[in-house]
């Protein structure tokens, strides 16, 4: 932790020196946000005027995805697929995210406890009644005066919750009122709150980074490509076929289900062995000798499928928990257009992947949701001929994209 909150801080101070007093200060805060979501504990937010935008800023880039990708757990994905499989492919675009309250949302709450009670308490009823012991409030207030923030600090204290500050001029009242005091120093509230942002910019940063890991920013979940005259619903029926892309820069494989028919035999040893076509051997080799790239991401740690995937000389990527996860930083790595990639997949935990590509492949025995979301459905089943059938079209596609070239 100590290694990533110095990385952040080092970017922070180089675009703003402004902020060089504030180390100590910012590594505590960032130190008590890690403690906070790791006990999966929430984050309430407060400020008034701009301090209220800056509120609503943090909690927009702490509850979704901005720069890295947050795929949901696979353990979530099968529930989904078990207990809703009709609406798996809405729902499944969820995203992960970090326990955040906004308490300058809405307008009943604080108008009514403002007519009937006290304006300046409207922030501290929320915190009494929403806050947990181990929950975070962060106050924002350019003087560090703002009345109806400290109350909520002051509640947030009693509840035995942590208090995290971003503040200006002296620190006022709030200084007292904070486990964590991130003060810039200046009497002019514009200043304030142009130096708070990249402050607080750089808390979600490395908040998420701590939480998410460092899933680059090339791909964040796309639409799916509707170029390449795929301007219909998605297809279906096995056997129909959509154009493919004219170029291909990577087909990526899901094993099971794809190369096999997603059946494992297990002898009285406890030895696995699966059935594989020779044919969609015979593809992947004709791709290869056109020059097409491509890669198996497994779920599984299997010597079955590393000794398949050396068979074929395709490079595997085991114990692939987080598919989309790998495949963005893949991408990014090896500066990928989605457009040109083609993802071939069988079932639920393919899915997230899937939308980083521009185009899906899947066989007919494949999972309804994957069928729903897929550009071409080949007529064969998994692990009989369905990955020749892609590679066929692939070909097919190359072949007529270089004859109109040359033409």
């Amino acid at each position: 932790m100590q290694r990533l909150i110095h990385k952040h801080w080092q970017r922070l101070i180089a675009r703003f020196p402004q902020w060089e007093q504030a180390q100590a200060p910012f590594a505590k805060a960032m130190q008590l946000l890690a403690e906070c979501t790791a006990r999966q504990r929430k984050i309430l937010i407060c400020g008034n005027g701009g301090s209220a935008a800056a509120a609503e800023h943090i909690v927009d880039e702490l509850m979704k995805s901005f720069i890295l990708n947050r795929s949901l757990p696979q353990g979530f994905l099968r529930r989904l697929a078990d207990a809703y499989p009709a609406h798996i492919e809405e729902l499944s675009a969820l995203q992960g995210g970090i326990a955040a309250i906004s308490l300058v949302s809405g307008v009943a709450l604080p108008t009514a406890f403002a007519n009937d009670v006290n304006g300046d308490l409207s922030f501290a009823q929320q915190v009494y009644a929403l806050a947990n012991p181990g929950d975070i409030v962060l106050g924002i207030s350019t003087s560090g005066n703002s009345a109806n923030v400290n109350h909520a600090l002051r509640v947030a204290r009693l509840l035995s919750c942590t208090t995290i500050g971003l503040t200006g001029c002296d620190g006022g009242e709030m200084a007292e009122l904070l486990d964590a005091e991130l003060r810039y120093p200046s009497d002019i509230a514009a200043h304030v709150q142009e130096l708070h942002l990249p402050m607080y910019h750089t808390l979600c940063t490395c908040l998420k980074e701590y939480v998410f890991g460092s899933q680059p920013a090339a791909a964040p979940a796309v639409p799916l490509c509707t170029t390449h005259d795929i301007s219909h619903s998605p297809l279906r029926r096995p056997g129909i076929k959509a154009n493919m892309p004219p170029r291909v820069d990577l087909l990526i494989f899901d094993f099971d289900g794809v190369f096999t028919d997603n059946i494992v035999r297990v002898d009285q040893h406890g030895h696995e062995a699966v059935y594989c076509s020779r044919s969609d051997s015979l593809g992947v080799d004709m791709l290869r000798a056109a020059h097409i790239p491509m890669l198996i991401l497994s779920t599984e740690t299997s010597p079955v499928v590393r000794a398949r995937a050396d068979k074929m000389r395709i490079p595997v990527e085991q114990g692939c928990g987080d598919k989309a996860a790998f495949l963005a930083a893949f991408m990014r790595e090896h500066t990928l257009t989605p457009h040109n990639v083609i993802y071939m997949g069988n079932d639920v935990n393919d899915l997230a992947a899937m939308r980083l590509a521009g185009y899906v492949a899947a066989p007919r025995d494949a999972h309804p949701a994957v069928l729903k979301i897929a550009h071409i459905v080949t007529a064969a089943p998994g692990g009989k001929g369905a990955v020749r059938e892609i590679c066929d079209r692939i070909l097919a596609a190359h072949a007529c994209h270089a004859r109109q070239r040359s033409i």
